[in-house]
């Protein structure tokens, strides 16, 4: 049986990643830490992402929910040969849990 953790962010129940590949770019499985969409929450705050939080700010943060921005992510994901696969992010728990304080060393 796998263990599970509690991400140090929103506290799902989430199962560690296996050892991340080194090439993996933008996310490495991990044994601890952030859930997926809590990951993809940090990296989107960002400075990588500033055009989209922009378009955050102007549009709502349901913009997240644009098949056409989902589909340009997943395609970062893949062209990094992220540990993350694009199946995995939870779309609706980004935009839910948005305003949630990141803790201390987990900061964006």
């Amino acid at each position: 049986m796998k263990d599970y953790l509690n991400c140090v962010r929103c506290g799902i129940l989430c199962q560690p990643g296996k050892r991340g590949d080194p090439k993996a770019r933008p996310f490495k499985g991990a044994s601890k830490g952030l859930c997926a969409d809590c990951a993809v929450t940090q990296l989107f705050l960002s400075a990588d992402f500033e055009a989209l939080r922009i378009g955050i700010l102007k549009n709502g943060i349901e913009v997240l929910k644009e098949p056409p921005i989902q589909r340009q992510f997943a395609k970062i994901l893949r062209t990094g040969q992220s540990d993350l696969q694009s199946e995995e992010i939870n779309w609706d728990r980004i935009i839910a849990q948005w305003d949630l304080p990141f803790p201390r060393g987990y900061k964006p």
